[in-house]
């Protein structure tokens, strides 16, 4: 499936490292961003087919990402993964009943779950 690209764009190495090794078993390229800034500057160069977005970043957090891609005209199907609470999730739940196109996972997130929601991306493109 190299005609799908998925961005993972986390602060914590393991995370990006790890989903990134899930989904390149898959065999779909694989876009690493450290930070919100650079996954934005990635989301407009390479255009992804999905995003899987931390939320809790330092620079630019999850929300300013999508509202940068928002503002960039860039419309891209997303997984939030967050272990942030209540408020939090409130805001979550907004966002997503908006956009069709986010999927919300709580962190620490199965590793079948993540395949599971990058595999109905793939499904969807098709």
């Amino acid at each position: 499936m190299a005609d799908f690209t998925l961005l993972i764009v986390d602060d914590e190495l393991s995370i990006r490292e790890g989903l990134g090794r899930l989904a390149k078993s898959l065999g779909i390229r694989v876009l690493l961003a450290e930070n919100g800034s650079i996954g934005v500057e990635m989301a407009q160069i390479e255009n992804p087919d999905l995003m899987i977005l931390d939320l809790g970043m330092p620079i630019m957090t999850g929300f300013e990402v999508l509202e940068w891609l928002s503002q960039l005209g860039l419309s891209i199907p997303t997984v939030i993964m967050t272990a942030y609470g209540t408020d939090t999730n409130v805001e979550l739940v907004k966002l997503s009943s908006k956009n069709p196109n986010i999927k919300i996972l709580h962190k620490p997130a199965a590793p079948q779950d993540v395949l599971a929601l990058v595999r109905e991306a793939i499904a969807q493109k098709l």
